[in-house]
């Protein structure tokens, strides 16, 4: 930009010898994330197929490379509306040297708890042999520290009274 200020300017020539421009930051929207259910990482499946690129001038020839574009959520842990961040996009084009892509923000996906199937475990019980406790069964669910097909066995409980 050149601002030139005087009273009386009649007669005088300017030559601009050199033209500085500033790089134009771009956004992205219209990535979407898909739910999961809790699995013990922290990576999302992201659908990068309506990520449109916003703010590029009329005429430049500037692209978005989703190739090696992944999500990441901002923890493992279940929840809803949960922050994912987006990495891997890059600028493409004869133009992208002159724009610089802006970290997207308000991605949001959720993961959903996982279910577990608890079983009781069949076996006979004789009133009184010292073995108290109940056995059960969980197929792939977490159930204490286990992680995996397992059984567990609960201590006693008391019952006080059964009606």
């Amino acid at each position: 930009m050149v601002t030139v200020s005087a009273d009386n300017m009649t007669g005088v020539t300017f030559m601009i010898t050199q033209v500085i421009y500033s790089i134009n930051a771009l956004t992205v929207s219209g990535i979407t994330v898909h739910d999961k259910t809790y699995d013990g990482t922290d990576s999302a499946v992201i659908d990068m197929s309506n990520a449109v690129l916003n703010w590029v001038a009329e005429g430049d020839d500037v692209s978005l490379s989703v190739d090696y574009a992944s999500g990441t959520f901002d923890n493992k842990n279940a929840g809803q509306n949960k922050p994912v961040t987006i990495s891997g996009l890059t600028l493409t084009g004869e133009d992208a040297d002159k724009y610089q892509l802006n970290f997207v923000t308000g991605v949001t996906g959720n993961i959903n708890p996982k279910g577990i199937v608890v079983t009781a475990v069949a076996r006979s019980k004789v009133y009184g042999d010292g073995e108290s406790c109940l056995w059960l069964h969980s197929e792939y669910g977490r159930f204490g520290r286990q992680w995996h097909q397992d059984y567990f066995i609960i201590p006693p409980l008391k019952i006080l009274q059964v009606r």
